[in-house]
């Protein structure tokens, strides 16, 4: 019986969500730079084991997309009657061209990240000097194609306030579809970011925006990963898994242990490990996400910085 349809009569948890890593290039992820980019063959070999789990939505992500050479082919092999496909951008590569041949390709949803309005503070954030206008110059070509455009962006208690109207003011302005909020998470230099005010502040933002977006479709909707993991529980491990630029499977982008190699192991195995990983349950029924919870992080050692 295949996995679609344990899925759906609930037989059997699947991730709905599939992120794969298809390059190299700016990939914070990536520990071995030298290495070639993925190979076409293994990423399709990728997609195929997703849907046949019942993975509906891929997203291509992590460095610049853009600059993975088979990019329009990974894009266009996906069988868009059985999933969508999203794709990350940091502007960096982009012109009109590669646009249409996105589009053309089969791309739903464009997805661009913004840190900040001040082109200075994204740039460092970046790392990459004038890539903020390089990201609105990306949003406007994408527009004017006919792709969807999702702008996303970070957000914590200290940036908070400083940051969403801001943002959203200037999503409005590039007529993006959605505004796209998602809460800063633990990390080996900040453990544990107090983002508990910052919470209420988003909610209460998307829920204010939103109430607007019912009259006015002309402003984008706001989506944050709070309010939908409060209604449908913790995506990491549950609705989500991660492929990256080595094969390796993770709960999600931002969880750097490994439950197996995809170039091993078949991809049902390391969904299998995930879903056996009691700790990680637990989180899960909690909703909590496991960067939070110390027993998780103590247990594979995520913040320990190696020798």
């Amino acid at each position: 019986m295949k996995y679609e349809i344990l899925s759906f009569f609930k037989l059997l948890n699947v991730p709905e969500t599939v992120s794969i890593e298809v390059t190299r290039k700016y990939n914070k992820n990536c520990l071995n730079k030298n290495l070639p980019d993925p190979n076409i063959n293994d990423l399709k070999c990728y997609i195929d084991q997703a849907i046949k789990m019942g993975c509906s939505v891929f997203v291509i992500t992590e460095g610049e997309t853009l600059f993975c050479n088979n990019i329009y082919e990974l894009i266009r092999y996906i069988n868009k009657k059985k999933a969508i496909v999203n794709l990350f951008t940091w502007g960096l590569n982009f012109s009109e061209e590669k646009a249409r041949k996105l589009k053309d390709a089969g791309l739903q949803t464009l997805l661009i990240s913004l840190y900040s309005t001040n082109p200075l503070i994204h740039d460092k954030i970046r790392g990459i000097d004038k890539s903020y206008y390089k990201v609105i110059n990306a949003i406007k070509i994408a527009k004017k194609v006919g792709l969807l455009v999702t702008i996303t962006t970070h957000i914590n208690k200290k940036n908070c306030s400083l940051n969403l109207d801001s943002l959203f003011d200037l999503s409005c302005k590039l007529n993006v579809n959605e505004f796209s909020i998602w809460e800063e998470l633990p990390t080996e230099n900040n453990n544990y970011p107090n983002n508990k005010y910052s919470k209420s502040q988003i909610l209460q933002f998307q829920k204010y925006k939103n109430n607007i977006n019912k009259y006015n479709k002309n402003i984008p909707k706001v989506f944050t990963n709070i309010y939908f993991e409060k209604k449908v529980g913790i995506l990491t491990g549950n609705k989500w898994l991660h492929i990256d630029v080595d094969g390796n499977v993770h709960p999600d982008p931002y969880i750097s242990k490994s439950y197996g190699n995809i170039k091993k192991i078949t991809l049902i195995n390391c969904w299998k490990n995930i879903r056996n990983d009691k700790v990680l349950l637990s989180c899960i029924s909690k909703k909590i996400h496991p960067l939070y919870c110390k027993e998780y992080i103590n247990k594979y050692n995520i913040f320990k910085k190696k020798e």
